[in-house]
């Protein structure tokens, strides 16, 4: 329902505004509401003998690390009184997917209103973590960079490149095809992709 200032101890910040919680402030909050922005949350359930495991993200968070988290699930699994484990998975996005909202967020903040190139510094940063050896958290940045640029043939060429050093043929192999569809004239990108249908290596290099 629709009012004018949000009450009720169900009524979470992620809510839309102007809209208050009906229920009765008496019933009992779902487990899954007081933690849904932290990365992982794990609690015991006593009365169903259970552990009950939110997982919202595949990040550290702030207070635990996601060794910590799987440490210390662990040690509560393993207790005489508990039978059961529920993971909640409701509010995880998948992978790091938590990248879009945090670029979309620095896009949109004013100070950076001003940036004359955003795709090519993201670019440039996703290529330093690639020549790094940072594979895992090149690719992520690279596809960040892929779907919010998507008419880039450069942003869908890094990311086959990022792809083919991870060993991800088959993702490579897509994005190089995209990057071509997108500027069929780019040498580099049909000869990329030309290497990855034969599954030849090669080693990465600079990007336009």
């Amino acid at each position: 329902m629709k009012g004018g200032t949000p009450t009720g101890q169900w009524f979470t910040s992620g809510g839309p505004t102007g809209w208050v919680d009906a229920r009765p402030a008496s019933a009992p909050v779902p487990l899954s509401s007081p933690h849904a922005d932290d990365p992982q949350w794990i609690t015991l359930v006593p009365e169903h003998r259970a552990v009950y495991f939110q997982f919202n993200g595949v990040q550290n968070g702030e207070q635990e690390t996601l060794a910590q988290a799987a440490q210390r699930r662990g040690t509560m699994l393993e207790r005489d009184d508990v039978d059961r484990l529920g993971i909640d998975l409701r509010n995880n996005s998948g992978g790091d997917n938590t990248l879009l909202a945090r670029y979309d967020a620095w896009i949109a903040d004013p100070a950076h209103a001003y940036l004359t190139d955003p795709e090519s510094q993201l670019n440039d940063y996703a290529c330093s973590l690639l020549g790094a050896k940072r594979l895992r958290e090149a690719i992520a940045v690279f596809d960040v960079n892929a779907r919010r640029h998507p008419k880039s043939a450069n942003a869908f060429d890094s990311l086959g490149e990022g792809c083919a050093a991870a060993g991800d043929t088959m993702k490579a192999v897509e994005s190089y095809r995209r990057s071509v569809e997108l500027n069929p004239g780019a040498a580099n990108g049909k000869a990329a992709l030309e290497r990855r249908m034969r599954r030849e290596p090669r080693g990465h290099g600079a990007h336009a």
